[in-house]
This record gives C-alpha cells, structure tokens and sequence, in this order.
C-alpha cells in the first residue's frame, strides 16, 4: 500500500515538474530577457481591468483601429507598481482587420527591429556616399526676394532625386527600429496619486525597440545571462532595468546602457525626495487635482456613469 501511494506521489511530481518545465520554457522563448514584475498591493491603486478600458480608449482616440498587447508593469525604486506600459498594434489604413489577426510575439517584433537597424546603418551609409553638390539643392518655390523679406519664414528645400530617396529610406528605416511604422505605447500610471497619462509614444517602448541591445552589453561586461526582473521608473528620462544573473541583482540604465553592480546613488537621492514631497503642504491640493483628472478621463470612458474604486 505504501509503495503504491509512493509511486502516485512520485508520478505526481514528476508531472507537475515536467509542465514547469514545458512552462518555463515557453515562457523563456516568448520572453528570452524575461518579463519584469512589480508588487501590486499598494494603496491609491487603479483596478487594472479600469486601466486597460482606459488605455484603449485613448489609443483609439489616438491612431484609430488597434490590437492591445501585453501591459508592461513598472515599479518605483522599491519595488511597487508604478504605472503599465499598454502596447498597441495599430491598423493602418492600408490593412484590414482580418489581415492582422493579433498583436504578434516578441521574437517576430524584434526581428523586425534587428531588420529595421540594418536598414537604417545601410541607408546612412548610403546617404554618405552621396557626394551633393551644394549649388543642386534649391529652394523650392521660393523667391529670392521674398526669401530675404521673409527670414523666419519655413521654406521647402529642393534635394537632388537620389538624395530626396535616400532621406526617405532612412526615415522609414528608423521607423521600423522603434516600431512606429506599426506600434503605439501609451504609459498610464497605476496609482491615483499620480496624473493618468504620464507617457505617449508613437512607437515602442525601449522594452522591445532595444532592451536586447542592453542585456547584451550586460552579459559582456559580467559574463553572465540577464534576466530580467524589474523596469524601475523613476520619470521619463531616469529609468533602469534590474537583472538578474544567477544570485546577482543588476541595474542598467535603459538609455544609457551603464551598468551598476551596487545599487544606484540615484536611488536613495529619489527616495529623499519622494520622502520630503509626502509632507509637503500643498500635497492634499495635488493629489486632489490628480483625483480629478481620473475622474473626468473614466467619466469619459464610461459616459458619465459612477465607477468602483
């Protein structure tokens, strides 16, 4: 009886640890840097489902038709969710909707990016290649006096045909290397406290545009593989990725690329600061005007109706 039941419990657990591991790999091959988490019991916070309503309102107000992605959580420097990144895959007018099915895998979107940079590197190599004489580019359209009357006036400048279709190429180059030619990211904050809207982006967010670029520059420098654990907002221009290698907590600034064994300084400066602003006098008054702004974009949403907290 007792050897029965072991070889239930075993064959049990040999099952569970197999579909960890079909998980875990799965997992691994959509998301190969890992995807970042935030602890979500907070105060002040925005239910998520009330996010994403809100998210693709603003979307479809913004490029029209779109397919949501995944919501990419940010926390704040200890941790605590901060705000999502809600992705969108916009339809553009020379697509139908049964032509893109959905969203699309993180593999297949930064292989398009990776595409997008050769592009880019060859076009502007192409561009310099091009030796443009000065006197064949023109003013367009435009009279020489009138041009002297009118300084401050915006004049279309006349370039050579291959000139005018190299520029095209590299504009629509970078296009496809921060994904702008097809994806939109709007950033709402996940707190009241916070105002709604903190970001828009007429592309996508560094996460997918060039976090492969980072982690890489990670692994050769620790010679270990990243995975990573957090995307930690602290505004629009201070940002960090937190990796982990083996035991290894690692920060990497997001535009930067520089790479922090030790926890940032920065992090303690903006821990005093978001310290000091808590007793701030004013900070009822900005909180309330915050409160208001939720209000007036899900009365938006939800056509004036009464929403739950």
């Amino acid at each position: 009886m007792l050897v029965r039941q072991f070889r239930l419990i075993l064959s049990c657990a040999l099952f569970f640890l197999f579909m960890f591991c079909v998980f875990s790999n799965a997992e691994a091959e959509k998301y190969p840097f890992g995807f970042p988490s935030a602890k979500t019991n907070v105060d002040n916070k925005v239910p998520l489902e009330l996010l994403r309503k809100l998210a693709l309102d603003d979307a479809r107000k913004t490029w029209g038709e779109v397919i949501p992605g995944p919501e990419i959580p940010c926390s704040d420097i200890d941790g605590n969710i901060k705000a999502y990144m809600f992705v969108f895959r916009i339809i553009k007018e020379s697509e139908t909707r049964t032509e893109v099915e959905r969203f699309g895998d993180y593999s297949q979107i930064l292989y398009g990016i990776i595409d997008g940079r050769k592009e880019h590197e060859k076009a502007m190599k192409n561009l310099g290649e091009l030796k443009l004489d000065p006197l064949s580019i023109q003013i367009d359209g435009v009279q020489e006096e009138e041009s002297a009357n009118s300084p401050n006036k915006p004049q279309a400048i006349a370039l050579p045909p291959e000139a005018a279709e190299a520029h095209q190429r590299l504009a629509q180059a970078r296009m496809r290397m921060w994904g702008s030619d097809k994806y939109g990211t709007i950033v709402f904050a996940s707190t009241y406290d916070q105002i709604p809207v903190l970001e828009k982006i007429h592309g996508l967010p560094h996460f997918y545009s060039r976090m492969d670029i980072t982690a890489q520059r990670v692994k050769e420098q620790l010679h270990g593989n990243p995975q990573l654990n957090r995307i930690i907002l602290i505004s629009a221009l201070l940002r960090y990725y937190e990796f982990h290698i083996d035991d290894t907590r690692v920060w990497a600034n997001i535009f930067s690329d520089e790479v922090h064994l030790a926890e940032p300084e920065i992090f303690e400066k903006q821990r005093k600061i978001a310290k000091e602003r808590r007793v701030e006098p004013r900070v009822k008054e900005r909180l309330d005007k915050y409160r208001m702004r939720w209000e007036q974009r899900i009365d938006l949403v939800h056509g004036g109706k009464d929403h739950e907290d």
